[in-house]
């Protein structure tokens, strides 16, 4: 049985239950696990955009400057979260890019696409850290005037 999803250039087609596109590449379990962690980091993302994750030492960007006060906490998760969010969807982009362009595949391919991943969510974390700490350096000075 062949099943057919999406429109006329981006159908995807599932045969034998191996799903591919309709120039014949195939979507493996590599790639589809690959898809699969990052929505589930964006998922785990989502909660800290909406700020509805208090202060814990379990969950979110748990570095000493983030921790030392809500007033910095929930900006810096907000950050933190955004930039897991567009880290997970640059790297679904990457991954299909790399997938489609028949470049590299089989292990190579996926070895490639999770270094992308690793690389956006160490630079996306960065950029987190950096920020709560030059916000809670804001917020001392504040309280010392």
């Amino acid at each position: 049985m062949i099943r057919r999803v999406g429109g006329p250039c981006t159908s995807l087609q599932l045969k034998a239950g191996v799903w591919s596109w309709p120039s014949g590449r195939r979507m493996d379990a590599g790639l589809l696990t690959f898809i699969g962690s990052s929505l589930f980091v964006m998922g785990l993302s989502v909660p800290l955009v909406l700020r509805k994750v208090p202060r814990n030492s379990f969950y979110g960007l748990r570095t000493p400057s983030a921790l030392s006060s809500d007033r910095v906490w929930y900006p810096a998760n907000v950050v933190a979260g955004r930039n897991m969010l567009a880290a997970s969807a640059g790297a679904i982009v990457f991954a299909l890019a790399l997938r489609l362009s028949g470049l590299v595949e089989g292990d190579a391919e996926i070895l490639i696409s999770t270094f992308a991943f690793v690389v956006f969510v160490v630079a996306a974390t960065i950029h987190a850290w950096l920020y709560a700490d030059r916000l809670q350096d804001e917020t001392e000075a504040e309280e010392d005037n």
